[in-house]
């Protein structure tokens, strides 16, 4: 028989090797339970990194707006751009900004370059965005991609409406929501639709140059009585001698069409006594010589059109149709 203590010496080998295997086990599983938490560390470390840079970044975005300092506000966007394609808040600012940028310049291809800039960046704004927010209301995004449209021409003007359209219907209050929408709809030749946008404009905005924008409406739809009425008002209500100008120019325009010589040329003698250099005005006033009978003054009013103006088109084909 065996006894215990030859028992336990040829199982305290076996014992032995299985420790071992038990602590190596142990130590492999605890280096990966370190690793894992070093990746942890790395990952929740950038996450915060990123998210500080993120954070850091609208701030500077929104200072850069609130200078009006658009090019920087588009360089921001497309520097944290390059690593968030899809961000709708850079992309909606890039579209704001870019939009800004181009009506703070003429015409030219560098603003309709901008132009199409901001319609690119809000439209991806609006279709990264879905349903979530972005940061920028959806309407307001929607108010200036409407005027994007709308200063890029008349092909984009269903666009315009649209969009314009969409922004109101969800709640953003811009004055000149309705003046836009009226001038969109006279674009498109709905005529009676733009009046009735300018009359909505006009209840809560009685600045003169919206009246003559209002009275060129009526008389585009031939609502001669009511164009006559809006220019006179804006007449009573400015002393800014570009508004009085294009109202008394336009109200002349409606004396003639309507044969009332009197009356035309009463506006357009005021205009010349208010600033003699106006070559529209002397060019009206040979018209209206012209359809009275007096060529000789009638002439005499389109050289001094011209001598104004030398580029003046309807006083130098008026001029040159008589050898």
């Amino acid at each position: 028989m065996e006894s215990p203590t030859n028992r336990l010496k040829q199982t305290r080998p076996k014992r032995q090797a299985r420790g071992r295997q038990l602590y190596w086990r142990r130590l492999i599983l605890f280096i990966a339970i370190l690793a894992l938490l070093g990746a942890g560390v790395v990952v929740l470390t950038g996450y915060i990194h990123s998210q500080g840079e993120s954070s850091l970044s609208r701030q500077r975005i929104l200072d850069l707006f609130k200078r009006s300092d658009w090019a920087a506000v588009r360089d921001t966007c497309d520097r944290a751009l390059e690593n968030r394609p899809l961000d709708v808040f850079y992309l909606g600012m890039k579209g704001i900004a870019s939009f800004y940028d181009a009506m703070s310049m003429p015409p030219s291809g560098t603003r309709d370059a901008l132009l199409g800039d901001s319609i690119v960046s809000i439209r991806k704004s609006l279709v990264a965005a879905g349903s979530e927010g972005s940061g920028i209301p959806r309407a307001q995004l929607e108010y200036i991609l409407a005027k994007a449209y709308y200063h890029s021409g008349d092909s984009d003007m269903d666009l315009a409406a649209t969009y314009m359209m969409d922004a109101e219907a969800h709640g953003y209050a811009a004055p000149d929501i309705h003046e836009y929408l009226g001038m969109i709809e006279s674009s498109l030749g709905n005529n009676a639709l733009a009046m009735s946008e300018f009359d909505k404009a006009m209840a809560t905005d009685s600045s003169p140059m919206l009246r003559i924008a209002a009275a060129g409406i009526g008389m585009k739809s031939g609502n001669a009585d009511k164009a006559e009425r809006l220019l006179k008002e804006a007449i009573s209500a400015t002393q800014d001698a570009v508004a009085t100008e294009k109202a008394r120019l336009m109200l002349a325009q409606i004396y003639f069409t309507q044969s009332r010589w009197t009356e035309c040329e009463g506006q357009l003698e005021s205009l010349l006594s208010e600033n003699p250099e106006s070559a529209e005005a002397h060019f009206q006033l040979g018209l209206l010589y012209q359809a009275k009978g007096d060529s000789i003054h009638a002439r005499a009013e389109w050289r001094k059109a011209v001598s104004i103006d030398p580029m003046h088109a309807g006083a130098r084909q008026k001029l040159a149709e008589r050898s």
